[in-house]
């Protein structure tokens, strides 16, 4: 027998138990999240829709093949339950689509059917789909990341506060407008547009080992837990960390490009980017020895790291120095609620960037970057405003602002 037949029973229930947790974790969704999520896999599959009904948790839908030559209506009833389908419901459907003239039927179930509504249906044009079938459709058209998106939006609602009104922000943005120089040079712009916005920030907490010394008198090196909090904003990638003030002025939210230059490098390129990052440098020697399987004549993984302005040679070309201007991997500058209030609630006028940016995805760069383990803790909402600027020969830029308020004392 070839062992790599043999399933493990370990991995296989892991996968059922999770895959059971995520279809429990879909009953708190709202249901017009579900309607969305129908309406694209129909339109994937084949569908047009006709007709769409949502209730308090149920979605009915009447739709029609796109095949001009082979037109098949079909009515669609999803059904949002906690409890299994029984056969009542089975014959609810079945009779509805006769009174209709349709021929054939089908019936989604988060949960799972009986067996007897699953006997009930033999013998029918109705088909029946439940909980797994259903999410392995989403994943097999690939939607079932635009359903945890949803899911991220309805379930994480909290926000920073925002510290700056619209008449605020609109004089904040004419003073920093384009103006002519002397008249002549350069042009100049006014504020054409503002908007209060929110971007998504995911909250992920990272753990990684470090040596510490211990001890007054005869120093004890151990090797310790430690643990920090870092915030990405899922929209655009971006990792934010926080400036001190100094003089009187406030703390300040500072942004990298990092991860979204490395998401899609090879790992052995991010572990060295990180090397790099932790000592601020590395030199051929350590280079040589520590990546003597990699390393070849042209060093690829350098280049690359070079070309995307992440290191640069040293004057004496002995070796690499980081490009980029981030804190050191424990720095608290990273975890923003440590410095701006939070409110637990969002303003439910303004829609939010959407999530370009899976969680899955970001913790799985996250952790190689700081080469460590990561939990991702939710969404929380960063408030900002959108200005645009409009010149007088009709071109235009956009510029944002962040406006979380600063903790009214330090932590």
């Amino acid at each position: 027998m070839n062992k790599n037949n043999i399933i493990n029973p370990h991995s296989l229930n892991n996968a059922l138990r999770k895959m059971e947790e995520q279809r429990k974790s879909y009953l708190s969704i709202d249901i017009h999240d579900f309607e969305t999520i129908l309406l694209r896999l129909m339109s994937k599959i084949g569908y047009r829709i006709e007709l769409i009904k949502s209730y308090e948790n149920e979605i009915e839908i009447i739709a029609k093949t796109n095949d001009p030559f082979n037109e098949i209506k079909t009515l669609i009833e999803f059904k949002r339950h906690i409890k299994d389908i029984g056969p009542g419901i089975v014959k609810k459907i079945h009779e509805r689509a006769r009174e209709m003239n349709i021929s054939k039927s089908v019936l989604i179930s988060l949960s799972d059917f009986t067996s007897s509504a699953r006997n009930s249906a033999i013998g029918k044009q109705i088909k029946l789909i439940d909980g797994t079938e259903f999410l392995d459709l989403l994943e097999q058209y690939g939607l079932i990341k635009e359903f945890e998106k949803e899911k991220l939006h309805k379930i994480f609602e909290f926000a920073f506060t925002p510290k700056m009104t619209e008449s605020e922000a609109r004089k904040y943005f004419e003073d920093k407008s384009g103006k002519k120089i002397m008249g002549i040079f350069g042009s100049t712009e006014k504020v054409s547009q503002i908007e209060f916005r929110y971007a998504p920030i995911g909250s992920i907490e990272i753990k990684y080992l470090k040596n510490v010394e211990t001890g007054a008198v005869s120093k004890i090196t151990k090797i310790a837990e430690m643990s920090n909090t870092i915030y990405i904003n899922l929209n655009t990638l971006e990792l934010y960390y926080v400036t001190l003030g100094f003089l009187g002025q406030d703390s300040r939210i500072m942004s990298s490009d990092v991860f979204k230059k490395i998401i899609n490098l090879p790992d052995q390129t991010i572990r060295i980017l990180s090397d790099i990052a932790t000592y601020k440098e590395i030199s051929i020697d350590r280079i040589t020895t520590r990546y003597p399987s990699y390393m070849g004549m042209e060093m690829n993984h350098l280049i690359t790291l070079r070309s995307l302005g992440l290191i640069d040679e040293k004057p004496n070309r002995m070796g690499y120095v980081l490009n980029i201007n981030i804190p050191n991997f424990e720095d608290s500058r990273y975890d923003l609620k440590k410095f701006f209030e939070i409110k637990e609630s969002v303003d439910s006028e303004c829609i939010p960037d959407e999530i370009n940016y899976y969680p899955e995805d970001v913790l799985s760069i996250v952790q190689k970057f700081f080469n460590s383990r990561g939990i991702f803790k939710g969404v929380i909402y960063m408030p900002y405003y959108r200005c645009k600027y409009t010149d007088e020969e009709g071109r235009f830029r956009y510029a944002s602002l962040l406006i979380p308020k600063k903790l009214s004392k330090k932590l």
